[in-house]
């Protein structure tokens, strides 16, 4: 990755540099309807992105936009979940590498965006992630809402080199 200096001037060249280094978004799915309906606690897949080609030894982000839930039953919890396959078509049953869930009750929540990294340890040509959807807890059901203007987004952005686990478990 380009270092730059305190108070060095910006090009255009450098700039690009940077941009291609870090932060650079390579994947980009977005659904303009609502979801399926779910109840239960059977996971339902909402919107997928595929073809994913990730190179070993780098980070990436996947995240959503934020996100509103439908719940029949104001008490009712949702929750989102981030999947991920290396190796083919992400399901309900794929690596969960992120989670979002609900802890206010009502008809109809707001959630943030739902966060997750992947750090292949080998070259991907073929990954792909979902968002999925499943009532935590209650009876109703739970509905992934959208409308024009509002879709459902799911993103995948590069980072650049994976530093590794420098952390301390305390």
């Amino acid at each position: 990755m380009p270092t730059y200096a305190v108070g060095e001037r910006w090009t255009a060249a450098k700039a690009e540099g940077l941009l291609n280094a870090t932060g650079k978004m390579i994947a980009r799915g977005e659904r303009t309807t609502a979801s399926s309906t779910t109840s239960g606690a059977t996971e339902l897949g909402v919107l997928r992105v595929d073809n994913l080609a990730l190179q070993a030894g780098f980070a990436y982000e996947v995240r959503t936009g934020n996100m509103r839930y439908d719940l029949s039953v104001a008490t009712d919890r949702a929750k989102a979940v981030l999947r991920y396959n290396s190796s083919g078509t992400a399901t309900t049953s794929s690596t969960e590498i992120g989670r979002w869930e609900s802890a206010t009750v009502g008809d109809l929540n707001s959630g943030g965006p739902v966060l997750g990294y992947i750090y292949p340890s080998t070259d991907v040509t073929a990954g792909s992630v979902l968002l999925s959807i499943v009532r935590a807890t209650g009876t109703g059901t739970v509905t992934l809402m959208s409308d024009t203007g509002h879709g459902i987004q799911l993103f995948v952005t590069a980072y650049g080199e994976d530093p590794g686990d420098s952390g301390v478990d305390i």
